[in-house]
């Protein structure tokens, strides 16, 4: 396990999903305090591909995410969840 940056944890060795050191399953999660409030994102991925992505927003908080592939999603207050395969 890697803590990099602030309030970001990456896990690809054991973690609390069972992911095993070799693996080419990770993901990884943060949050940042922002004066509306907390702003959190976590993602998994196997080796190089993005599987999923999720955005949980603060009450008034809009947002964009923009897609590995390019593609645009508004995001709005509460949790927004791509799958991206």
């Amino acid at each position: 396990r890697d803590t990099r940056g602030r309030g970001l944890e990456h896990w690809s060795e054991p973690g609390p999903d069972g992911v095993r050191e070799g693996s080419s399953n990770h993901y990884a999660l943060g949050s940042v305090d922002t004066p509306y409030g907390a702003v959190h994102v976590a993602w998994t991925a196997t080796g190089d591909t993005l599987d999923e992505i999720r955005v949980t927003l603060p009450r008034g908080v809009v947002g964009e995410y923009v897609a590995p592939g390019g593609g645009t999603h508004r995001l709005v207050a509460g949790t927004s969840h791509f799958a991206l395969r």
